[in-house]
């Protein structure tokens, strides 16, 4: 089976070529049927989430107009809560103060 070698950081940032490194650091290597798998799991999760997506907007567009407005307030609600909580997430983590810098 082939393996796609897997080079460490530490090589990677000191610049070291991919054929300058010896067979020791290559131990470490990924098959190519672990990569096929983990393919396949990305594409089935988004199809999932597609087909979710599809679901939801054909019940909401089945419900009646006061009901509609209602579920569309609830996602928008649902939907800015977790923005901006990803928006805190993503603030200066380097030094574990997260300040919102994208808002």
């Amino acid at each position: 089976m082939n393996k796609l070698p897997a080079y460490p950081i530490s090589a990677c940032e000191r610049g070291i070529d991919d054929n300058s490194l010896p067979p020791e650091n290559l131990a470490h290597s990924v098959s190519t049927l672990y990569v096929i798998k983990a393919a396949i799991c990305i594409v089935m999760f988004n199809v999932c989430l597609s087909s979710f997506g599809y679901i939801c907007y054909k019940f909401v567009n089945d419900l009646q107009d006061e009901q509609r407005i209602q579920v569309t307030d609830g996602l928008c609600c649902l939907a800015g809560m977790t923005v901006i909580v990803w928006l805190i997430r993503c603030g200066d983590l380097s030094k574990n103060n997260s300040n919102l810098y994208y808002i």
